[in-house]
């Protein structure tokens, strides 16, 4: 009778449970990433219909995927910079908040980062991909919209990717860290280095909590993995056997890089008058931070060394290195 019973229930349930489709869970998606179906709807694009679906990383995101990628290559983003322009928790606490990336409009830089193209994703796990998209890109705090941006080779092929900018109108977007007040004060140039140096202040003693990895964090190592890293192991180069076209992006590109090394010296140069001991403990979470990233690392190239190693050696163009370097340090 127990048995019985529960039977009924249990298609009771069954009957009563609402399903829902996998093209209904890839709508609701969409709806937990800010903007991005105003977007699609103004490029006249369903996700569902695409062969493949590109989305471009420009921070931690490509160290890290949130969902491995069929293939994943460098890119370029014009008109935009890489700025620290939006609060986060993540790299701080709510009293004192850190600062994380945002892209930002300027039509004098571009971004290098990197596109993520996923292939053959049927409609469920097309929607897995990006529930895992916005569970890693959505904080508690808006300071994102995603649209869909125009992406551009090294070998100069165009392509439409999803993209994370900062939302200049969200609660959590500090701009230039100025408030309206001091920036009337002051002339072009002092806002310049006033945001400099406002930011650097607090990139530089911003600690916080990371709940999801259940690790303590500094703002000033997420700069060092995921920006200064960078900097220093892949500089950006310029092609000469490139169209004229790309070099001007690599340029602009360069031109952005110029601007958050000002920024990286000077968190440095704040870092190094703070008192001993508060150095201490915010290198001591640096440092396990550092080690295990460039463990990963490590592990990274090993990994492509060996795919590379399969493939017909061929002979890389001709560059010259047009960049800016700069000392690496880890406290």
């Amino acid at each position: 009778m127990k048995d019985d019973i529960g039977d009924k229930f249990s298609g009771h349930a069954k009957k009563t449970a609402k399903e829902t489709s996998p093209k209904e869970e890839l709508e609701k998606a969409i709806d937990r990433l800010p903007g991005l179906r105003n977007s699609l709807n103004l490029h006249k694009i369903d996700l569902d219909e695409l062969d493949e679906v590109h989305i471009f990383g420009y921070g931690s995101l490509p160290g890290k995927p949130h969902y491995p990628p069929t293939e994943m290559k460098t890119a370029y983003l014009a008109g935009y910079k890489r700025d620290f322009c939006c609060q986060s928790v993540r790299s701080g606490t709510e009293e004192f908040n850190g600062l994380t990336l945002g892209l930002v409009k300027d039509p004098d830089t571009a971004v290098k980062g990197s596109v993520m193209t996923y292939r053959g994703l049927k409609t469920a796990e097309l929607a897995d991909m990006m529930n895992e998209f916005a569970r890693r890109e959505v904080p508690s705090t808006q300071i994102y919209t995603f649209r869909i941006k125009k992406l551009v080779d090294e070998q100069g092929k165009e392509s439409l990717a999803i993209a994370c900018v900062a939302d200049t109108k969200a609660p959590g977007f500090v701009g230039d860290s100025l408030g309206k007040k001091v920036r009337s004060l002051l002339s072009d140039e002092e806002r310049q280095e006033a945001s400099v140096w406002r930011k650097a202040s607090i990139i530089a003693q911003a600690a916080g909590y990371l709940p999801s990895s259940e690790r303590h964090t500094t703002n000033k190592s997420y700069m060092d993995r995921f920006v200064r890293y960078n900097l220093e192991h892949e500089p950006t180069m310029v092609d000469e056997d490139a169209s004229e076209e790309q070099q001007d992006l690599q340029r602009k590109v360069l031109n952005g890089e110029d601007k958050m090394w000002e920024l990286i010296e000077a968190v440095d140069n704040i870092r190094n008058m703070m008192p001993d001991q508060n150095k201490a403990w915010l290198e001591k979470i640096e440092k396990s931070q550092w080690d295990d990233f460039t463990q990963a690392q490590e592990a990274r190239k090993k990994l492509e060394a060996e795919k590379a190693a399969k493939k017909k050696p061929q002979t890389p163009p001709a560059k010259s290195a047009y960049h800016r370097p700069g000392p690496f340090k880890t406290g």
